[in-house]
């Protein structure tokens, strides 16, 4: 798998998807990689906190929901 680029709708790069293996490398190399890698890991939010908040009901409507968004993503336009 290749570097890829994400882009917003006006083609300017938004994010890059780097491949594991790649990311591995560069993080083996460069120490300052490796405190990013670590700060980013302690800013990360436990969603486990947030179990039982909606009834099934609601979890239910939710799903049914993105599920019919997310089938609206391929549609052709």
């Amino acid at each position: 798998m290749a570097i890829q680029y994400i882009s917003d709708i006006s083609g300017t790069h938004t994010a890059v998807v780097v491949p594991i293996d790649e990311w591995n490398n560069m993080t083996a190399k460069r120490s300052d990689l490796k405190k990013l890698m670590k700060g980013k890991a302690s800013q990360t939010k436990d969603a486990s906190r947030f179990k039982g908040l909606l009834t099934p009901e609601e979890a239910e409507k939710y799903d049914k929901y993105l599920k019919q968004a997310r089938s609206e993503w391929d549609r052709d336009i």
